[in-house]
């Protein structure tokens, strides 16, 4: 992501509770905000819109990864075919 639309992570394991799914590394100089999960949650109901940012923010990565799952799927096929 970039400064003029800032990215967030870690954001599966808050609401799921399950441990994180990925790792995160920054190429540039970066500012992190660690937030509490009790902080976190305050937050959130103070400010309804933060949730419905980070709901959406979640859905475009699943539409993004099962994007491109369904390609990896398309192209395996495409090569299992090739093969015969």
């Amino acid at each position: 992501d970039n400064p003029t639309n800032p990215g967030f992570f870690g954001e599966v394991a808050f609401y799921s509770g399950a441990a994180r799914t990925a790792d995160a590394v920054s190429s540039t100089d970066t500012v992190l905000l660690a937030l509490h999960k009790d902080r976190m949650t305050d937050f959130m109901r103070a400010c309804p819109e933060m949730s419905e940012y980070l709901l959406r923010g979640m859905a475009q990565r699943l539409a993004s990864s099962n994007q491109l799952l369904r390609r990896a799927h398309i192209s395996v096929d495409e090569a299992v075919e090739n093969a015969r």
